[in-house]
């Protein structure tokens, strides 16, 4: 089965989408974090500068135009910003998410015409930390390019994202169990959404 699905559902407000862009250009991107990705994988990437975060106002927002369509979770917001400073185009290298599962992303900037989503051969418990891999670790089992619109990720597989050539930025509703305590649900994959929303699904 596929570890990506697009899936119906409303587009991000204008005000939520505006407060999501001042957010992001009010942001300082930490150039150790691409260093480390690029001396992780032994120089042979041009990783992205990159930042992810869930602050609390975009919680709240994202749950007054949301939580509705969510009976069984609550919900949190989250920010993802990658950004290629070249040359050529640029990598987030083979990946397991820290905090989530099941990504929920809407794409305000897709960071180039064929960016590209790797899933590989490789799937791992969601622990509270980044899990990384080389290329040679692993291998190519499937992958996509998205466009406009909201799409579940399995990302407790391994993936990276590929050919970016400029800004990616998304906003992600995390979805969280109501009998998980806490912010976080590391065990709610893409599997149980399919049961949970099958109207949603694409």
């Amino acid at each position: 089965m596929s570890n990506i699905m697009q899936v119906n559902l409303p587009p991000p407000s204008e005000f939520l989408i505006q407060a999501v862009r001042r957010f992001v250009n009010s942001l300082e991107l930490d150039p150790d974090k691409k260093r480390w990705l690029d001396e992780f994988n032994n120089g042979k990437t041009n990783s992205v500068l990159h930042h992810f975060d869930s602050p609390d106002w975009l919680t709240d927002l994202v749950r007054r135009e949301y939580q509705h369509l969510f009976p069984f979770h609550r919900l949190g917001g989250m920010i993802g910003v990658m950004k290629n400073t070249g040359p050529g185009v640029g990598c987030l290298p083979p990946h397991i998410d820290r905090s989530r599962a099941l990504g929920v992303n809407y794409f305000l900037e897709l960071g180039g015409a064929q960016v590209r989503t790797v899933f590989y051969d490789r799937e791992e418990p969601i622990i509270g930390q980044s899990y990384n891999l080389t290329y040679d670790e692993v291998t190519p089992v499937e992958e996509h390019v998205s466009v406009n619109g909201w799409y579940c990720y399995n990302v407790k597989r391994c993936h990276s994202v590929e050919d970016i050539e400029t800004t990616r930025i998304f906003v992600a509703i995390r979805l969280v169990r109501d009998s998980v305590a806490g912010d976080k649900d590391f065990e709610y994959s893409i599997d149980h959404f399919r049961k949970d929303y099958p109207d949603m699904v694409a």
